[in-house]
């Protein structure tokens, strides 16, 4: 039986749709190729306007297996307001969703963030190996740049995407450059460290690539339709009920790493985020 998976993707307003087809698109796209002979469910939150575009740009992935599904409720009943409390509603729908389709997992993407393009299939064996619930790393913010678009290049290409950022760290977003070691900053989520070879982070948030559904129950998932959640990265695995030792954290950037990309345009929130764990 083919292993089925979930896809969810929230890319609204044309901000947000323009970044998306720049940076993310390929950046998903090479991720999902790499799961030969799965089934494959793209959730899409988008416009009416929009879903055409969406259907014609997926169909550069030759799986027959492919299906997509659009759901726009959520995004009508805000007026397409952007907020994070709102993504995490649209995707406490998606994983209700993809539970009833019967997918076995199910991933969460953003318009602005991209991966290196092991970084599904990876987290999805280390889930599968583990027995674990939940697959954790550190989306680190870049500034979109010249030497982002260096940057982007060879992650897509797979060519040493890692050392070019040991050696350019100034592609790092000033935000987040603030949280380096060698910063002061009273109010640190997070703390990274360049060396010559490597880059090092502890954070007190994290960011969830996956969930294997199977081992969440239905009735918890149909309960995170009424909650209130800040994010994806504070309270939804709380409310999902997943403890320490359900939890898989990829402490290997060159495994699985997720980026941001710092766009002026995007409104963007934070949160106080209280859970550590460490990378």
């Amino acid at each position: 039986m083919k292993e089925k998976i979930s896809i969810s993707l929230i890319v609204f307003n044309q901000e947000y749709i323009d970044n998306f087809f720049k940076f993310s698109f390929n950046s998903i796209i090479n991720n999902i190729e790499k799961f030969k002979n799965f089934e494959i469910l793209l959730l899409i939150t988008t416009e009416n306007k929009y879903q055409n575009l969406f259907k014609e740009k997926f169909k550069i992935l030759k799986n027959n297996s492919l299906k997509i599904i659009f759901d726009n409720k959520i995004l009508k009943q805000y007026n397409n307001k952007f907020s994070y409390s709102i993504l995490t509603k649209i995707q406490a729908a998606h994983s209700l969703k993809a539970k009833q389709e019967n997918s076995n997992f199910i991933y969460y993407t953003y318009a602005d963030m991209i991966y290196n393009n092991n970084c599904f299939i990876n987290s999805f064996n280390a889930l599968k190996n583990s027995k674990k619930s939940v697959c954790l790393t550190f989306a680190l913010l870049l500034k979109n740049s010249d030497l982002f678009f260096q940057f982007y290049e060879k992650l897509v290409k797979e060519k040493d995407y890692i050392n070019f950022l040991i050696e350019k760290p100034n592609i790092i977003d000033k935000f987040h450059q603030s949280f380096s070691i060698e910063n002061i900053n009273t109010n640190k989520s997070f703390i990274y460290e360049i060396h010559s070879d490597n880059l090092s982070i502890k954070a007190l948030h994290t960011h969830p690539i996956c969930i294997q559904l199977t081992n969440i129950k239905y009735e918890t998932i149909i309960q995170l339709q009424n909650k209130n959640i800040i994010s994806l990265d504070n309270g939804f695995l709380e409310c999902l009920d997943i403890n320490n030792e359900e939890i898989y954290v990829e402490e290997d950037f060159n495994k699985a790493s997720v980026f941001s990309v710092d766009n002026n345009e995007i409104n963007r929130t934070f949160a106080d985020f209280k859970k550590y764990c460490k990378l």
